[in-house]
């Protein structure tokens, strides 16, 4: 999921024509720059999608960001420091937040646009792009893609298929904690789909609804909220989860101080076709964290505990020779951090 939110959280260059809130082009970002957001939560009693036309009042005074809560930067990088950087020819950046995975994207003059990410393990390559937006964006702005690619983990054949709509569905002052109010602000409402077919060993559907705040004061968005379900099968059994993040861009609280907590973790090989898995990572604070391994079902079929995380990289050997070909969670969860990463098992 972590690579799925990273291309809703894309952000566009904005300014101001005779109050008519515009996104283009003019400050795209380039290599070099690194976006910080801050994961929070709301209590606000509009709800997460309050309504959208004009002349709005968008009230998240309400949202709490712990002061230990951690950062998470996001680095602009250049294509090349991606593996399989030949692969993405059309892209002109790539992103990362973990210098692991990356995605790869083109900021153009007139639109943007994603061709795919890429770890060391597998390369997934659009070969029908997804198209994320059309330059200039503004309010009452609607742009509709489709996008796929074939690709292979090992000697599992996949196949992804999608489709994406932005629309500029509202303007209007957005509120925010600390009597921080930004009139003028464009938000941006996402709507995908996106289907994984890995053949003999299952499937995964993913659907994502998304509200990005937007406002010329910030070269990155204010405000990102994203609610996504994930519908997983494998052969006769079928599991659904559910996830919701609250991003806030990191000039909203760029006083608050932050907690070092565990950066995301990468699983390998993956797919399993051996008896071992080596999850790695590496951790900022001395802490223990715990793992948890979840069938298609949702079941729990194997914990384990890391103790005492002496904050450089960490890698530990899961045996999994237990566990029958499939589709699977691992949640690695320490004080105030969980991730998730998905496993195959041939």
């Amino acid at each position: 999921m972590k690579q799925l939110y990273t291309f809703i959280l894309l952000i566009f260059a904005a300014y101001s024509v005779k109050a008519q809130y515009t996104l283009t082009s003019a400050a795209n970002p380039v290599i070099g720059d690194i976006e910080k957001t801050w994961q929070a939560d709301t209590l606000t009693p509009t709800g997460l999608y309050p309504a959208g036309g004009t002349s709005q009042i968008w009230n998240y005074s309400g949202i709490i960001i712990s002061p230990t809560t951690a950062a998470v930067s996001s680095s602009f990088v250049a294509v090349s420091a991606a593996p399989n950087a030949s692969l993405f020819s059309a892209a002109n950046i790539a992103k990362t937040s973990d210098g692991m995975n990356y995605e790869l994207s083109n900021y153009g003059a007139t639109s943007i646009t994603n061709y795919g990410t890429s770890n060391s393990s597998v390369s997934i390559v659009y070969q029908n792009p997804q198209l994320i937006a059309n330059l200039p964006f503004t309010y009452g702005t609607l742009c509709n893609d489709t996008y796929s690619a074939s690709y292979t983990q090992n000697s599992i054949p996949a196949s992804r298929t999608g489709t994406v709509s932005t629309q500029g569905d509202g303007t209007g002052t957005l509120n925010m904690p600390g009597n921080k109010n930004y009139p003028n602000t464009l938000r941006i409402k996402l709507l995908l789909t996106q289907i994984d077919n890995f053949g003999s060993v299952g499937s995964q559907t993913i659907t994502v609804k998304a509200y990005v705040y937007v406002n010329s004061v910030s070269k990155y968005s204010l405000l990102a909220i994203n609610v996504a379900t994930i519908a997983a099968v494998s052969g006769t059994t079928s599991v659904t989860f559910y996830s919701k993040t609250v991003n806030v861009g990191d000039m909203l609280f760029a006083g608050v101080k932050e907690n070092s907590k565990a950066t995301d973790f990468s699983i390998y090989p993956n797919p399993a076709a051996g008896k071992e898995i080596t999850l790695q990572f590496t951790p900022n604070t001395i802490e223990s964290y715990e793992v948890n391994i979840f069938n298609a079902l949702g079941q729990n079929v194997k914990h384990l505990n890391l103790n005492k995380t002496n904050g450089s990289e960490y890698k530990e050997t899961i045996n999994v020779s237990e566990l029958s070909s499939g589709l699977y969670y691992i949640k690695l969860r320490g004080n105030g951090y969980e991730g998730t990463q998905k496993l195959l098992i041939d």
